[in-house]
């Protein structure tokens, strides 16, 4: 008796007494990714710096990508506990890659100043990925199609490989 007494007591707990939940998050329904892009015809981009090394040994910088569109991205993101519909500025890393390396098939790794690294085969460098300028000054790798667990924040180098790790 003791064991049912539990046992009805815990699932009433879970199912709220029958009440039901309403949630206020419009955005939830939403598909994470983007929503909208617009090139940012004067738009001043921040200094910044990227160490790439491996298959290249370059930099990337405001003057290497000075002939790039920055693109204003409206997104829908996962940020771990919701999902947000917000605004960034970027250029797409497809855009930078093209300009680094002409190979058939690379991986490009993203390293950040806290030891993550992610790697993005040439394959899925697509229109989802950009190389974000965020308003403290650091650099992120956003794929937008992903959650924010894959991107990669306060970018600081980039290395090129023939093979994943």
């Amino acid at each position: 008796m003791k064991k049912i007494s539990v046992l009805l007591i815990s699932l009433l707990l879970l199912t709220g007494c029958g009440k039901s939940c309403k949630c206020d998050d419009k955005s939830i329904d939403k598909e994470i990714g983007i929503v909208d892009t617009k090139v940012m015809e004067k738009y001043k981009i921040p200094e910044f710096f990227i160490k790439v090394s491996g298959l290249k040994d370059i930099s990337i910088d405001n003057n290497f990508v000075k002939d790039l569109n920055v693109y204003e991205i409206k997104a829908v993101y996962d940020n771990y506990y919701n999902k947000e519909e917000k605004k960034f500025i970027g250029i797409k890393v497809k855009d930078i890659m093209e300009k680094v390396i002409d190979k058939e098939y690379y991986v490009l790794f993203v390293n950040d100043n806290e030891r993550l690294t992610i790697g993005y085969e040439k394959p899925i460098i697509d229109d989802s990925l950009y190389l974000i300028f965020n308003k403290d000054k650091t650099l992120s790798v956003a794929r937008f199609n992903y959650p924010v667990r894959n991107w990669v924040t306060n970018a600081f180098s980039f290395e090129l490989s023939e093979t994943l790790r």
